[in-house]
This record gives structure tokens, C-alpha cells and sequence, in this order.
């Protein structure tokens, strides 16, 4: 479907065609005597580097936007070998050329990086793949400095602007911003305070920053991206925030309801759909599993040109297109459930939301890309319902994290306006555990865990692997209970099921064996009840706070643990129960023996997603009773009986 941009298109592609004025200088800098001597960051003895030069340059132009980096990197201690480990994301339609990289040795002799880059995959699955050159530089030891530069070109970058503050206190930066046009005005934004604004010629800025300090990111924190000192830049609107978002709802709402129409096809499928239902529920629920039956090609490896073609992959111009190919995209499906909805007298409507995944909505951005998720709301019984049938197996009556409670744009014929997406309860991701072992003489234990997740857990889980077969399936398993249980803990994936079942929780299977779990202490064993390692505290170990805590979700985790003894131990002690419920959150464990068994039940109940530094302090408090309770342990005593000496 057409945007905003691309009716702005045919406006500058009208401009004709420029050439660059003056190009900021792209060579190797001098290596000074100061750069060798230095030691350490100021007020940062410990830092493990400092960034001794940063330059981005962008340059704008109708055919090809290009954008430069330098870095020069100085390593102060062992801790800061990693940065001569380099990562350059590339994402999808981004060409990295141009890329140098050299060592510059402590004494200033020089070894220059002559091998290639080699490709890493950083994030696939859901048609999306975000790869990264990556090299090591040579003889990068502590004293060292390692220094790189590259371009970065694309048809259109989806946003432009310079990242100010980084994760290392930076001696020097250079900004440019180079634009041949002078029709079309650009204007910038700046996210953050920064100690002065860029200079302007024309639709040309440059910006010089000399000392500026390392972002200090915490745990559990919102993205960085909306903390950090940036500066965007937009093109026409001239800091115009009403005037830009009502056209970029205008444009997608008129885009949206020609691609859904009023068409009899749609109305005959609506009809044979809900044939014999009268119930407003149940006629959207079995109209919500017909647009989810729609192929999603969204969640498929992407493929060629070629490929497309040899499977007569063909786009669609509307939603009668959806229906009759049996396949789509994401906002394909959305709109084609609207259109059914209103072909059975529901007001449903197309709601564009902004991701909170990555970034926060921000309206003083003018970039249209924040709105990238698409869902709808359906008026039935009087109220509006949420529902996203263009993500694939969402749930009926579930958002996915991402958009819950996150700001968007309800489209209407015309135009749009803002609104706020309801957020998700915690029994909209419910995680259940159910554990089965034994506990040996020497601390060990080993058994079953079964593992059930519901809600928006299972579906997170289904999208992270819908690319993955039931190998890769089952590794990614393993890893996550390898992450809930003792780093020395072996496990073992038995079996999993209800991965295409949307509706359904999905359950997986595990044998597990961790060595000296439980303590030996003479004649007595110390366990600890709870199997599971406490996730958020290292969110907690600090008494101030500086940002709020974020979590993905809110959530609830129900954890049942039988531990079978060995022979010959009787109860010492075991753990008061606990119990307690605030604001923030509630938490119960109990914990006792019967016969040669210990029988552990607890809950973890979380209520919100955001919460403000204001409430820190109960945060901690809270999280630090959870942890307390969860590290309390049950202590054995070994009897002098004869099954002490020969269990059985």
C-alpha cells in the first residue's frame, strides 16, 4: 500500500538531479602524541576504554543515500579487548562498502586489517533477517588503539540521525548532514540535551562535540534509544507535528479502506463463515480463525524474485485478492478481517500502532515508521475489542506485548486520530512448572520437568521458532531451561506440543539433571526448595535508580517442585510460608514435608509492565522478598538408622 513517502516521491523526483558540494574529509586522522598517552577516562579509572574519535557523515541524494562512520577506540584494559571484536549491523537493503580498519600498536607502529569480514546472522525468523559484517582486529592488546571506518548505502534509510552519546566516554565527535536540495527543507529534532545545537547552512549541518560522557545504561530499563542525546532529522513539515501525523493518517486511512472495499466476494465468504451463528461473540471468533487460516507469508523465509515468481506468489491489490490467493502479509490479513467483520455488521476498524519493542513512541519524531504494527478494533456488545489477526497464531482476545498499551492511530474514512492500545493483563502470559526429582546423598538431583506456557508466552515462543524445525525447536527449548536452572545443569528436551494449535497452551517436556544442588554440611543436607534462578534481580542490586524498570510484560509463573530423599534423612527445618501482595505485584510459597518428600508450591504474580523510579524502592523491596523466599531452604538431617547406611 502507497504512504506518505512515497506521494512525496513524485514532488522530488521533480527537483532534478544534484551533485555534493564540498565532502568532509574521509582519510585516516593522525595518530598524536596524546592519543598514545592516554590512560584512562576522567572520573572513570576502571573504564575498560574510551573513544578517542567518532565521525557519522550522512549524505542525502534522490538516487542512493550514503552514510559514513569512523570510530578510533583506544583499550584501557583486558575488559576492553571485546571492542576489537567489530559488529556492523546491515539491515535488509543496506549495502556496506568502503571498509577499512587498522591496529595502531602502543609504541604508534601501525598493522593495517588486510582479511575480509566475515557475515553473522543477529536476529531471524518472521521473514526477517538483520545480519552483521563483523571482524577481529589484529594485535588489539590493552595500550592498543583499533580504529575502523565504513559506508552504509541505501535507497532510502528508514531513519536518519546521529546517535550523540554512546557507551564509552567519547574525547572528539564530527556530525554532517548533507543535503543538495534546497526545495525541499529539513528541519532536525533533538532528543536529548546536548551542549550545543548544529550549525545550518541551507539543508546542510554540522555539529563538533568534544568530551562527551558514556551512556550508563541500567538492567530492566526501557529501550536506551529514547535516553540517549540524538539528533533527527526530517524532510519538509518544518517542525510540524499535527500537520505531519494528520496527513500520515489521511494517506494510510484512505490507503486502507481502498484495499478493503465493499465487495460481494467478501460478503459471500463472510456469510458462509458464520452460517447458523447468532451470537455477535462467536460470529467474530469464527471470522477472527478464518483470517488467521489465511497464509501468512510475513512469517516465512523471504524469498527471491525468482522464487516468487516460480511460485506464482502474486501481490494483492485488495482484499478479494487475499481471499482468492489464500495467502498475504500482515496488514493484508488485518484489512481482510475488517472487510469480513463489515460484511457482517460489525464497525471494525484499522489501528496502526507504534512497537514498543525496540523504541517508545515519540510524536516530536516526525517518522511515519514508528506506526509499523497493524491491528484492528471491532465494536461488539457495546465495546471495543482489540484483535490482531494479521500476526500469526495470536490468540483470540490477545495482543501481542509489543502494542499492548502503546500509543496509535485509529483510522477512519479521512483521516485518523491518536488513542492509547489497552495493555495486558498478567493473565495474558501465565507460565506453569511442575517439577518431579530426586535427591541424591552427594546433593544432586535429577527428573522431569514439564513446562506449560499460556497466553502471550506461548505465542512469543511459537513466533520466536515458526521458521524452526522440531531439532531446532527442541534446542531452543533447552536453552531456556539451561537459563532458568544452575549453570552446571544438564537438560534434556523429551518432547513439546501445541506449536500450531493458537488457542491451545504449549507444553514441553524435559529430563534435567543438576550435580551438587543441594549442600553437604556433616550429617546434614541444605536444599533449597525452589528449583528455578530468581531472573530479575540483577535489575535490583543497586539502592538508587536512575531510569524506570520495563519489563516486556506482566506476567504470573506457577511453580509446583516435588523432591524425593534419600533414605535415612528426616526434617530439620524447613521455611515459614510466605505470602504478599502489593501494588507492584504478589507472591506466595509454601514449602513442607510429607514422608520422604518435600513439596514446594509458589506463585510470582507481576502487574505491570512500566514502573516509574517514584516506586523503586517498593519495586526492590518486593523483588527482594521474592528472592529471599526463593533462595530459602529446607534442612535434612541423616538419622543413624540402618537405611542411612543401606538405602533401598
Amino acid at each position: 500500500m502507497k504512504s506518505v513517502y512515497l506521494r512525496l516521491l513524485v514532488v522530488i523526483l521533480g527537483l532534478g538531479f544534484f551533485t555534493y558540494g564540498a565532502t568532509p574529509s574521509e582519510d585516516w586522522l593522525p595518530v598524536t602524541t596524546q592519543d598514545l598517552q592516554i590512560k584512562e577516562v576522567p572520573g572513570t579509572p576502571n573504564a575498560p576504554a574510551i573513544q578517542l574519535y567518532y565521525a557519522h557523515y550522512i549524505y542525502v541524494d534522490q538516487n542512493e543515500e550514503a552514510q559514513f562512520f569512523y570510530c578510533r577506540i583506544k583499550l584501557l584494559t583486558d575488559a576492553g579487548r571485546q571492542y576489537a571484536d567489530v559488529e556492523i549491523p546491515v539491515f535488509p537493503g543496506v549495502k556496506l562498502t568502503d571498509l577499512q580498519a587498522r591496529t595502531i600498536r602502543p609504541d604508534g607502529s601501525i598493522v593495517t586489517f588486510t582479511g575480509s569480514p566475515f557475515e553473522k546472522t543477529l536476529i531471524k525468523g518472521r521473514g526477517f533477517k538483520l545480519l552483521a559484517q563483523t571482524l577481529t582486529l589484529p594485535e588489539a592488546g590493552v595500550g592498543s588503539i583499533i580504529e575502523y571506518k565504513y559506508k552504509l548505502k541505501a535507497w532510502a534509510f528508514r531513519s536518519n540521525h546521529w546517535d550523540v552519546q554512546h557507551n564509552l566516554f567519547t574525547v572528539r565527535e564530527h556530525f554532517r548532514y548533507l543535503s543538495p536540495s534546497t526545495f525541499v527543507p529539513v528541519t532536525y529534532v533533538v532528543s536529548k540535551s546536548i551542549p550545543k545545537q548544529p550549525s545550518k547552512d541551507k539543508n546542510n549541518f554540522d555539529l563538533e562535540l568534544e568530551n562527551v560522557p558514556a551512556f550508563e545504561a541500567e538492567e530492566q530499563m526501557p529501550p536506551e534509544e529514547i535516553y540517549k542525546q540524538v539528533v533527527y532529522f526530517f524532510t519538509g513539515y518544518m517542525g510540524l507535528p499535527d500537520f505531519f501525523w494528520a496527513t500520515k493518517m489521511r494517506v494510510m486511512a484512505t490507503d486502507f479502506e481502498e484495499f478493503i472495499g465493499d465487495h460481494k466476494e467478501i460478503r459471500a465468504a463472510a456469510e458462509e463463515t458464520t452460517r447458523g451463528v447468532t451470537d455477535s461473540q462467536e460470529k467474530l471468533r469464527k471470522l477472527y480463525a478464518r483470517a488467521q487460516q489465511i497464509r501468512n507469508l510475513g512469517y516465512e523465509r523471504e524469498r527471491t524474485e525468482s522464487e516468487r515468481k516460480k511460485e506464482d506468489l502474486k501481490p494483492s491489490k485488495d482484499v478479494v485478492d487475499v481471499l482468492k490467493h489464500g495467502y498475504g502479509f500482515h496488514n493484508g490479513i488485518s484489512a481482510f478481517f475488517v472487510a469480513m467483520a463489515r460484511a457482517q455488521g460489525f464497525q471494525a476498524d484499522i489501528v496502526v500502532a507504534a512497537s514498543r519493542k525496540e523504541r517508545f513512541f515519540q510524536k516530536g519524531l516526525l517518522d511515519g515508521s514508528q506506526l509499523d504494527s497493524v491491528l484492528t478494533v471491532v465494536q461488539v456488545d457495546h465495546k471495543d475489542l482489540y484483535l490482531d489477526p494479521g500476526t500469526r497464531f495470536c490468540p483470540y482476545g490477545t495482543l501481542r506485548w509489543t502494542i499492548a498499551g502503546t500509543t496509535a492511530a485509529k483510522l477512519y474514512k479521512g483521516g485518523g486520530s491518536f488513542i492509547v492500545v489497552p495493555g495486558s493483563g498478567a493473565d495474558k502470559a501465565m507460565t506453569w512448572r511442575t517439577a518431579h526429582l530426586t535427591l541424591a546423598e552427594d546433593g544432586s538431583v535429577k527428573g522431569n520437568v514439564i513446562v506449560k506456557f499460556e497466553g502471550g508466552e506461548a505465542l512469543e515462543h511459537r513466533l520466536a521458532t515458526v521458521s524452526t524445525d522440531e531439532a531446532g525447536r527442541n534446542h531452543d527449548m533447552e536453552e531456556e531451561m539451561k537459563r532458568w536452572l544452575p549453570p552446571n545443569a544438564t537438560v534434556k528436551a523429551i518432547s513439546s506440543q501445541g506449536w500450531d494449535q493458537q488457542d491451545a497452551p504449549l507444553i514441553a517436556n524435559f529430563d534435567i539433571e543438576v550435580p551438587a544442588y543441594a549442600s553437604i554440611a556433616g550429617k546434614r543436607i541444605l536444599v533449597t526448595d525452589y528449583l528455578f534462578q530468581t531472573r530479575q534481580k540483577e535489575a535490583f542490586k543497586h539502592s538508587v535508580r536512575k531510569y524506570p524498570v520495563y519489563f516486556p510484560y506482566a506476567f504470573v509463573e506457577w511453580d509446583e517442585i516435588t523432591i524425593t530423599l534419600p533414605p535415612g534423612y528426616v526434617l530439620e527445618s524447613s521455611p515459614e510460608r510466605q505470602q504478599i501482595a502489593t501494588d507492584v505485584g504478589n507472591y506466595r510459597r509454601v514449602s513442607e514435608v510429607t514422608g520422604n518428600q518435600i513439596n514446594m508450591k509458589r506463585m510470582l504474580l507481576l502487574s505491570g509492565a512500566l514502573f516509574d523510579v517514584k516506586i523503586y524502592d517498593q519495586l526492590r523491596a518486593f523483588f527482594a522478598t521474592v528472592q529471599a523466599g526463593d533462595e530459602a531452604q529446607t534442612v535434612l538431617q541423616r538419622t543413624d538408622s540402618k537405611a542411612a547406611v543401606k538405602p533401598n
